[in-house]
């Protein structure tokens, strides 16, 4: 099965987890996108739980994330879309649960993302 590129009018950037130590030696962890190529992809809403909590907005947003198997300098993205890495669409970012290839044959990657407000790596 060919991917259907068409479809993926999106791009999106995986931002990777690092972890370091600060002075007190408590893990502290962080995601780049630097050196990171662009995925095609595609972006589309699953659902939304409105949520109000001590007077500010606690919805959980939950996204359906289709992907191009390749990025655009060729390499397989499959082992990036690990859960612990981000996925980052334009300014939004994007929390995800492991990826899974739907069509077969490695043609179209989709994970499920949750968005994370308020963070831009």
């Amino acid at each position: 099965m060919n991917t259907p590129y068409h479809l993926l009018t999106s791009t999106a950037t995986v931002a990777v987890l690092s972890t370091t130590a600060d002075n007190a030696g408590a893990e502290k962890l962080s995601w780049s996108t630097a050196g990171q190529a662009t995925i095609p992809c595609n972006i589309q809403p699953i659902s939304t739980a409105n949520n109000m909590q001590y007077g500010r907005d606690t919805a959980t947003r939950l996204f359906t994330i289709l992907l191009s198997p390749t990025d655009s300098a060729g390499v397989d993205v499959l082992s990036r879309l690990n859960g612990k890495n981000r996925i980052v669409i334009g300014s939004d970012t994007y929390g995800m649960e492991p990826g899974m290839n739907v069509a077969g044959q490695s043609a179209l990657y989709k994970v499920i993302a949750e968005r994370v407000e308020g963070v831009h790596p």
